[in-house]
């Protein structure tokens, strides 16, 4: 099915429309900074449960003992990837 919602069964269509979906699942959006700060500074349970601000140490312990070959959560990134990039996203 096109974005349209009709069938196709042509299969230069039916790569053309994997194309389309894969190029927008993997686009970057802009996020609103505004609204993320809003939801971040209005978010008080996992402040408020943890004993303070979290250190750049405690963050890079906490990744670096991750077992490698696993996905952590609902994103699907493995922890080899945290780890390889830890020097841009640490």
């Amino acid at each position: 099915m096109n974005v349209n919602g009709n069938m196709v069964t042509n299969t230069i269509d039916i790569l053309q429309e994997e194309v389309r979906f894969y190029r927008t699942l993997y686009t970057s959006q802009t996020n609103n900074i505004e609204a993320i700060n809003t939801y971040v500074t209005d978010t008080t349970v996992g402040y408020n449960s943890c004993e303070g601000v979290f250190t750049i140490n405690e963050c890079k312990y906490a990744v670096f003992s991750m077992q490698n070959n696993k996905s952590p959560g609902l994103d699907g990134l493995s922890p080899e990837l945290y780890k390889h990039f830890w020097n841009n996203i640490g």
